[in-house]
C-alpha cells in the first residue's frame, strides 16, 4: 500500500495527510506510532510519541493511559528499581530523572484539569468511546454516525430531519440527521431553536414542520446553551469559540468575543447575561454590545446556567464551587454554598413558586434555594443519574434531564419525584444512550428535549 515514502516532521511542526479513503492514511501513521511494523526500510521517532486511534474501542481512561504510556513505562521502571537501589542500577534510575523533566509526577493532574477545561470532568472514565472517521472529535461510544452537510440550499442552511412516533408512552421523535441537538429553547416567533454541539450549527423548527440548520462560519465554537433575548432573536453561547451570539429568525448570525461562557439569559433590564466557566466570571452584553464582568469570588468555581430570579437579579451555579450564586443588576455577587458536598451544580431555573430550582449532576438531587438563602435538597430515586437541566413545566412541577440514564424527571414543588424513560430507539434499529441535555416548553405546550445523540424528543 505504501511504497518509497519519505518525510521528516521537525518538534513543533503540525502535518496534516490527505487522501482517499483506503489509501494509506491511518496505516502510515500507525506505522509511525510502532503499532504496525514496515515491511522495509527504517522509522525513527522521539521516545515520547503519542498515538490517538482512529477507532477508541477502550474506556476514557485506557486512552489517556496510551497517551502516557512513555511516562506510565518509565514510572513502572523507576518503581521496580526503588525496591533494589544497589550500586548496578544506580546509574539507569540517574537517566530515568528524564520522567520528572518531562512532568510525570503532573501528568494526572495536568489531564484532571484538561477534562474539567473541556466540560468533561462528569465523564467516568470507564467509559467507552468511539469516533467517526474524518473528524477530530472523540465522542462516546455507540452515538450514531451522523451524515455530513447535503441538501444544501447554498446559503449556509439545510433541512435534514425525520419524525416518527415512539413506543415510550405519548412521545414523538424528530431525528436531526445535521447534528447533535445540545440546547433547546423556544423563540419569541414560536418556533424551536436547538443548537448542534459538534457541528457548528443552529437550528430552528415549528413543530409538525421540518427544521431549518444554520450552519454557523467559523464552525468550531461548540454551540452549547440557547435562550431568547429580550430583541426578539435567540442568543446562544459558543464555549469553545469563546463567542456569546445572536441569531435571528432569517439567520442573520452576530458574535462577541467572551471567554469560555456557558450559561446564558435575559435579565430583568432586558440585556443578556452569561457566565464564563474558566475565568469565573460573569458578563453581561448591552443592546449595542457593550460589555460588563463581575467576578465570581470561588477561586476555580466554574459558573454554569443562570437564569433570572423574582428580585431583580441574576442567578446562577457554581459547579466546581459547591454552590448558587446571585449578581444584582449593579454586579454586586453573593454565593450561598449548597450543604451536600460534591454536589456539582449545573441547571437552574425559576420556579412556579418564586423560588430558584437546579440540579446537583455530581450529587444526583435536585435542590431549591429561595430568595433568602434557605436551601432545601431532594434526593433523586436514582441518585447516580446525573440530572443536567431544569425548566418550570406547563403543569407547575419542575421538569429535568436525567443525562446519565436517559430520563425526563418531574418534581413538584413539595418534592415529589416522577422518571419518565426516553427512547433508545432512534429509529435506525440501534438502541444507543438518548444522552439528554437541554430542554423547554414548545409553542405547543408540550415538552421538548435535546438529544445529543440526534433527535428532538416531545413529550406530552
Amino acid at each position: 500500500m505504501l511504497a518509497d515514502v519519505s518525510m521528516s516532521v521537525r518538534p513543533g511542526e503540525r502535518a496534516g495527510i490527505v487522501g482517499e479513503n483506503g489509501s494509506g492514511k491511518s496505516t502510515l501513521l500507525r506505522l509511525l506510532a510502532g503499532v504496525e511494523p514496515p515491511d522495509d526500510g527504517e522509522i525513527a521517532v522521539a521516545d515520547d510519541l503519542g498515538y490517538l486511534g482512529q477507532t477508541l474501542e477502550h474506556t476514557v481512561q485506557q486512552a489517556v493511559d496510551a497517551a502516557l504510556a512513555g511516562l506510565r513505562a518509565m514510572e513502572r521502571r523507576m518503581r521496580e528499581l526503588e525496591s533494589a537501589l544497589t550500586d548496578d542500577v544506580m546509574d539507569e534510575y540517574g537517566e530515568l530523572t528524564a520522567y520528572e523533566l518531562r512532568g510525570g509526577y503532573e501528568a494526572d493532574a495536568r489531564v484532571d484539569k484538561a477534562f474539567r477545561g473541556l466540560g468533561l470532568s462528569h465523564v467516568g472514565r470507564d467509559r467507552r468511546l468511539s469516533r467517526r472517521a474524518g473528524h477530530g472529535v472523540a465522542r462516546p461510544r455507540d452515538r450514531p454516525a451522523l451524515p455530513g452537510d447535503r441538501d444544501h440550499d447554498g446559503r449556509g442552511t439545510h433541512t435534514l430531519s425525520r419524525t416518527r412516533p415512539t413506543s415510550e408512552g405519548p412521545q414523538m421523535l424528530t431525528m436531526i440527521d445535521g447534528g447533535s441537538p445540545y440546547g433547546v429553547a423556544t423563540g419569541p416567533d414560536g418556533a424551536l431553536w436547538f443548537t448542534l454541539v459538534h457541528e457548528g450549527r443552529v437550528g430552528r423548527m415549528s413543530p409538525g414542520r421540518q427544521p431549518v440548520i444554520h450552519q454557523l462560519d467559523p464552525a468550531d465554537g461548540q454551540p452549547t446553551v440557547i435562550t431568547p433575548g429580550a430583541d426578539g432573536a435567540m442568543w446562544f453561547t459558543e464555549g469553545k469559540g469563546g463567542r456569546v451570539s445572536r441569531i435571528t429568525a432569517d439567520g442573520q448570525v452576530t458574535s462577541y468575543e467572551a471567554d469560555s461562557p456557558y450559561g446564558i439569559a435575559a435579565g430583568p433590564d432586558g440585556v443578556m447575561w452569561f457566565t464564563q466557566m474558566q475565568t469565573g466570571r460573569i458578563g453581561r452584553i448591552g443592546p449595542g454590545g457593550e460589555r460588563a464582568e463581575f467576578e465570581v469570588p470561588v477561586e476555580g468555581g466554574m459558573p454554569a446556567f443562570i437564569t433570572a430570579g423574582p428580585d431583580d437579579a441574576l442567578w446562577f451555579t457554581i459547579n466546581q464551587g459547591n454552590a448558587i450564586g446571585r449578581v444584582s443588576l449593579t454586579g454586586e455577587v453573593s454565593v450561598h454554598p449548597l450543604p451536600t458536598e460534591g454536589a456539582a451544580p449545573v441547571g437552574i431555573t425559576l420556579g412556579p413558586d418564586g423560588a430558584l430550582w437546579f440540579v446537583e449532576i455530581g450529587a444526583g438531587q435536585v435542590g431549591r434555594i429561595d430568595t433568602s438563602g434557605k436551601i432545601t435538597e431532594y434526593p433523586l430515586p436514582d441518585r447516580a443519574a446525573r440530572p443536567h437541566a431544569i425548566i418550570t413545566g406547563p403543569d407547575g412541577a419542575l421538569w429535568f434531564t436525567e443525562w446519565a440514564v436517559g430520563r425526563l424527571g418531574r418534581i413538584t414543588t413539595d418534592g415529589a419525584v416522577e422518571e419518565h424513560p426516553l427512547p433508545a430507539e432512534l429509529g435506525d434499529g440501534a438502541t444507543r444512550q438518548a444522552e439528554p441535555h437541554g430542554l423547554t416548553v414548545g409553542p405547543d405546550g408540550a415538552i421538548w428535549v435535546a438529544l445529543e445523540a440526534g433527535a428532538l424528543a416531545r413529550i406530552g
